[in-house]
């Protein structure tokens, strides 16, 4: 699915592309592209266990509320893998659900990544966090292990 785009300067004469709701990549998504959208909602792997064995998926260029690799918002890895999320805002979290093959590169994520467990890659990025409760999803990085980072910019107020 390509859109118009959510920047101003590059959607004037067409106006952005602006999606409501959720977006499931499902069983049979794999090999899907996603670019160019603002999306008000989610992306998720999957709508149950069963439907989130999904892999080679890109999202480029996208405004999106939250991605999570799995059905839910939960650490549950479905079989979700190589998935590209590239040039991108997230206003909230990643959830990578220990999906296998995640790279995030040159995104914006204004919130928490969570639940990777090996073989993903954050390249180029720039973390924001702004809450500073006390709860552990205060965290930027929550249940990180195994990962590599690199060239990335981290705030966090």
């Amino acid at each position: 699915m390509f859109g118009a785009g959510h920047y101003p300067d590059s959607t004037q004469a067409t106006g952005r592309t602006a999606l409501t709701g959720n977006i499931y990549f499902k069983t049979g998504a794999s090999n899907s592209v996603l670019q160019g959208i603002y999306l008000s909602s989610n992306i998720f792997m999957g709508d149950s266990c069963s439907t989130g064995n999904v892999s080679n998926i890109l999202i480029s260029r996208c405004n999106v509320d939250n991605i999570c690799l799995t059905y839910n918002t939960g650490s549950t890895n479905c079989g979700a893998e190589n998935i590209f999320i590239k040039d991108c805002i997230i206003r909230t979290d990643i959830r990578g659900a220990n999906a296998q093959g995640t790279v995030v590169e040159t995104s914006i994520i204004t919130n928490q990544i969570a639940y990777f467990n090996g073989n993903a890659e954050f390249r180029n990025n720039i973390f924001l966090r702004y809450n500073n409760s006390t709860n552990s999803y205060s965290y930027v990085f929550y249940n990180i292990y195994n990962c590599n980072f690199s060239n990335n910019i981290l705030q966090h107020e």
